[in-house]
């Protein structure tokens, strides 16, 4: 007789019970490979449905959602034909499946020609997403008014910027 559960996506833990009636714990933990997946599409009616449409997970539209609050009226200031691009973190399982989502890295809009970009950077107190213009939301945060916001990074304070996010 066995017991079997799953915890989290990366293990799985199994009470098997033995011939002489002890119950023995096993717990094994299941491979994750990290993977950076880029979307990117034309905005016709809302970001979130257009992210849907290209495959990008509800965790990580949220996430773009809540960031660029601060700096967009999802109700009055995207048009058809706006624009959206996402680099994320996913986790597969062994066959490829999507087992969980992770950081954002970058992701850019650009409505009515206006191009608004966020990128993971990380600083000596840690990580945070922030924009070249000085705007900042911490992992998690409320957004923040600038006038609050630390001012933006130089490369100098930053432990590792990619060149692409520089916008």
């Amino acid at each position: 007789m066995a017991l079997s559960l799953q915890p989290s996506v990366a293990r799985n833990v199994e009470l098997v019970r033995g011939l002489d009636g002890a119950f023995t714990a096993q717990s094994t933990d299941i491979p994750l490979h990290r993977e950076v997946a880029r979307a990117a599409g034309s905005i016709q009616s809302s970001l979130f449905e257009a992210g849907q449409a290209d495959g990008v997970p509800i965790e990580v539209m949220g996430e773009i959602i809540h960031a660029f609050s601060y700096d967009v009226d999802f109700q009055r200031d995207i048009q058809p034909g706006d624009s959206y691009e996402i680099l994320y973190e996913r986790y597969a399982d062994g066959a490829g499946n999507l087992a969980k989502t992770g950081d954002i890295q970058f992701a850019s809009l650009t409505l009515s020609g206006r191009k608004l970009a966020i990128y993971r950077y990380t600083t000596a107190d840690g990580a945070r997403t922030g924009s070249p213009e000085g705007r900042f939301s911490a992992q998690g945060a409320a957004p923040h008014h600038p006038s609050m916001a630390p001012r933006s990074p130089r490369a100098s304070e930053c432990a590792c910027i990619p060149s692409w996010a520089i916008a």
